[in-house]
């Protein structure tokens, strides 16, 4: 039987207090953001292509999931306008019911696929955080992102690359042990990119790429294999001991993981396990 937190966290159930209580989410997010090194790059480049849009701007986020990046701008930037899609029911429910509650309403989610989906308006922003990889048709979704953005709209991409390792025999434990609990394997990955493939398949696409760089390097990936394979544990092992192993994985192993973390992100990569690309529409 699969276990219950593996299947929630792989399947994003959330539980109903995230509906009634925004603080819960908000707090999801703050884990989120503590353990997952995307996130800090992400949201830095993010800044730094909102610093450059107008007063009032369009963003939409194509596979929003929790809303990690989307629901922190809402009160930020009242005048504009957010729209974030998803294809899971969970992600867009919980977006939906934490931007009621907080009446916040410059902001709409739906339920959809991304390659299929097409919003009212033209955008001036798009991002795309670690989904591509998982789309049944990544070449129609990028022909509908240019589709779906104004001209000279940019489009903030992150996907992973590469897949090296540190931890010797890491790809061969999550075989043997986790292959059940595994995110990939539960959601259905599609493909791994290489870095020349993406840029051809968005030059194909009618976009320009302004800037690329690699992240994840090499204490970015001891961070992410560490945290992965304490995550496999919490996922797989019941409930009680889950926690209990929670409790000892933050005392011991996470100061590890975030000071590895905080060295990445402090240096520039030459090669990296995620390839951060900012393009805009021809």
């Amino acid at each position: 039987m699969q276990h219950s937190i593996s299947d929630k966290i792989n399947s994003h159930k959330y539980p109903g207090l995230y509906l009634r209580y925004p603080v819960l989410l908000r707090l999801h997010h703050f884990i989120e953001s503590a353990t997952t090194l995307r996130v800090w790059y992400m949201k830095k480049t993010l800044r730094k292509i909102l610093n450059t849009l107008p007063k009032k701007f369009s963003l939409y986020d194509a596979g929003c999931g929790a809303g990690v990046y989307i629901l922190p701008l809402l009160s930020r930037y009242p005048e504009s306008f957010f729209l974030g899609v998803d294809k899971i029911a969970g992600n867009v429910e919980v977006c939906s019911e934490y931007s009621r509650i907080n009446k916040l309403n410059n902001a709409r989610f739906v339920q959809a696929a991304i390659e299929d989906f097409a919003p009212t308006d033209s955008m001036d922003l798009i991002i795309c955080v670690t989904v591509l990889q998982y789309v049944e048709n990544d070449t129609k979704a990028l022909a509908n992102f240019k589709k779906n953005l104004k001209y000279g709209g940019k489009l903030l991409l992150y996907i992973p690359v590469y897949y090296d390792r540190v931890i010797p025999f890491y790809e061969k434990i999550v075989t043997k042990y986790f292959i059940k609990n595994d995110y990939d394997t539960r959601q259905g990955i599609k493909r791994h990119y290489s870095p020349e493939e993406m840029f051809s398949k968005l030059s194909d696409s009618g976009f320009t790429i302004t800037s690329s760089s690699f992240v994840y390097g090499i204490p970015g990936k001891l961070a992410y294999e560490l945290f992965s394979l304490g995550l496999y544990l919490f996922k797989k092992l019941p409930s009680l001991i889950s926690f209990i192993l929670l409790i000892l994985f933050v005392i011991a192993v996470y100061p590890i993981v975030f000071a590895s973390m905080m060295v990445d992100y402090l240096y520039k990569h030459k090669k990296g396990n995620g390839l951060l690309i900012v393009a805009e529409k021809n």
